[in-house]
């Protein structure tokens, strides 16, 4: 997979399930990542934290206009032979929300609420969600047994995500993507490459 072949060509390491707490600094470079299993050095870094980047870059004196735009999802599970999601992702135009199918489940996302730092579902919202899947794909899921997740979609006030080069000489940005998070992915990533 991806992993492998990036430790094969570029010497990449996966460290999955850690926590970086925090940069650490000397003059105009960062030189380690702080983390739950202890620092980590590298000759370059990317805060690609969402929310999260805010608290990780102030104590370097970084501030990121950043703001938590709440979003919705919901995930149902499908049975084959029963229910028949979307063959492909669908956005629906009229009430702002994308369908993506995963596997054997239907998510289903959209909608944007402002109410601050701390995301916190509304249960009108998330109904209204599942009453627009229905409508638009009755036999699309389950979704008497679909989850619900609410959180932060890092959005920056002009919309145009942060990629690129920081005061310090080797870090960079790759955050406030908003709701097209995994939609701007690969050309965030190929954009700051390239910087």
């Amino acid at each position: 997979g991806l992993a492998a072949a990036a430790t094969r060509r570029f010497g990449a390491s996966f460290r999955c399930g850690t926590r970086v707490t925090g940069l650490r600094h000397a003059g105009r470079r960062v030189v380690a990542a702080r983390t739950d299993a202890g620092d980590i050095e590298a000759d370059a870094f990317v805060v690609a934290a969402g929310m999260q980047s805010v608290p990780m870059l102030a104590p370097l004196g970084v501030t990121l206009p950043l703001y938590p735009l709440t979003g919705y999802s919901l995930t149902a599970p499908t049975q084959p032979g029963h229910h028949h999601p979307p063959a492909i992702s669908v956005t629906d135009l009229h009430y702002k929300v994308v369908y993506a199918r995963l596997g054997e489940q239907l998510r289903i996302a959209g909608m944007v609420d402002l109410i601050g730092r701390h995301p916190r579902a509304d249960a009108r919202r998330v109904a209204l969600l599942a009453r627009q899947a229905r409508e638009t794909f009755p036999d699309g899921a389950n979704f008497d047994a679909a989850t619900s997740w609410c959180g932060g979609r890092p959005a920056t006030p002009d919309s145009k995500p942060l990629i690129g080069a920081t005061p310090y000489d080797n870090l960079w940005l790759n955050t406030g993507h908003g709701a097209l998070g995994f939609t701007l992915a690969c050309g965030s990533a190929a954009l700051l490459a390239d910087a």
